[in-house]
């Protein structure tokens, strides 16, 4: 279960307390021009659990709709982030599942943003990035000074097994805009871990965004954790990459 409260700014008193019971947890808030609040969630369900958002009204604490998304049943899905616009429409960005593969691993895991209707909660649009063969979670999201909707964190390929990836996506039907990929100079013979019986677990090949911001002047600031190999072995590197988004 899921605790709101709101308080006074000037004196932390109690303003409201609401239990949202549909919800397990929450990872990200956003405000839209009414103040009204939406939360990331990951909603209870009675097989597993979905992609969800939550939006309560910013005066009485009422919870005016919840919004799921879900790729399958039995399994985990959530909402990472939670962003709105100007006109009203709120973005979510997260992880849902297709139910592919061993559900004690990342199988079956698919980066996902959702645009919504303010009011109503209603699904304007879905994006799922693609080549994801397991893996995949948006873990970032922002909305740019045109509309964009960019969302960032780590797909899974293959060969590659986990990259960052940032998309850049219009606001109104969710096209793609445009998208990178980073990975970095290691590579694994296997894309899980395979622990021997004896001895230490050998390194996995994930690469991911771990944190996004942008300027006023168009440029979007990426962190990146990506695994690098050189002459005594596997570490893992932190960059920052600066990319023009329009």
């Amino acid at each position: 279960m899921v605790t709101v409260v709101k308080l006074a700014g000037d004196t932390g008193a109690l303003v409201w307390r609401r239990e949202i019971d549909a919800a397990w947890r929450t990872s990200s808030i956003a405000l839209d021009g009414a103040g009204d609040a939406f939360f990331a969630v990951s909603t209870f369900e009675p097989r597993g659990n979905d992609f969800g958002v939550v939006k309560v009204a910013g005066d009485s604490g009422q919870v005016e709709w919840i919004a799921r998304e879900s790729g399958s049943v039995d399994r985990w899905q959530e909402a990472a982030r939670v962003a709105t616009d100007p006109s009203g429409a709120v973005f979510a960005a997260g992880m849902t599942n297709d139910g592919a593969g061993n559900p004690a691993n990342a199988d079956g895991f698919v980066f996902t943003v959702v645009a919504l209707d303010g009011a109503t909660g209603i699904r304007r649009w879905v994006y799922h990035a693609p080549g994801t063969v397991g893996g995949g979670f948006a873990t970032q999201l922002k909305v740019d000074s045109t509309g964009r909707v960019i969302a960032a964190g780590e797909t899974a390929g293959v060969t590659t097994c986990g990259d960052a990836f940032i998309v850049a996506l219009e606001p109104v039907q969710g096209r793609t805009v445009w998208s990178r990929t980073f990975d970095g100079t290691f590579t694994a013979r296997r894309c899980r871990t395979e622990c021997p019986e004896h001895g230490p677990c050998p390194p996995v090949d994930d690469d991911s965004v771990t944190g996004m911001a942008l300027d006023s002047a168009g440029h979007l600031f990426v962190g990146l954790a990506l695994l690098d190999r050189d002459g005594a072995g596997v570490r893992r590197d932190a960059f920052i990459r600066k990319l023009r988004v329009r």
